[in-house]
C-alpha cells in the first residue's frame, strides 16, 4: 500500500489560499476528522516550512466523508485565507485523531487540487 506523501503545486503569483479539495473515502467508522496543512519552501534552505503560524484548514469531520470506495469530494477551507507567495507549495492532510488500522481514510492521490474563487 502506498503512503500518502502530500500534494505538490506551484503558486504563479502571491495569492490568498482559501480552499483545497481531495477525493477521499473512509473505511470503518473513524470518529475524528481531517485537516490540511500548507507549506512552502524556505527562502534560505531547502526545507518545507509552514506558510504562517496557523497553517491548517478547518476540520473536515468523518461524518461528511463517504464510505463508498469511489470516494467523494472533501473541501478543506483555510479561514482566514493563507497568503501564499510565488513558488512551490505542499499540502499535507492529517487526521485529527490517533492512527487506527480498522477505522481510517483513503485518498485518491490524482484527485486533489487547489480551488480558486
Amino acid at each position: 500500500m502506498n503512503q500518502y506523501r502530500g500534494f505538490l503545486g506551484t503558486v504563479e503569483q502571491t495569492s490568498d489560499f482559501t480552499t483545497f479539495a481531495a477525493r477521499i473515502y473512509k473505511v470503518g467508522q473513524p470518529g475524528d476528522g481531517l485537516k490540511a496543512y500548507l507549506y512552502q519552501l524556505d527562502d534560505v534552505q531547502s526545507v518545507w516550512i509552514p506558510v504562517t503560524g496557523v497553517n491548517s484548514s478547518t476540520v473536515v469531520p468523518a461524518e461528511s466523508i463517504l464510505s463508498d470506495d469511489r470516494g467523494g469530494l472533501a473541501v478543506f477551507k483555510f479561514d482566514p485565507a493563507l497568503k501564499a507567495r510565488r513558488g512551490p507549495y505542499m499540502i499535507k492532510i492529517y487526521r485529527t485523531g490517533s492512527p487506527d488500522d480498522k477505522n481510517y481514510y483513503r485518498l485518491y492521490h490524482k484527485f486533489q487540487n487547489r480551488m480558486e474563487s
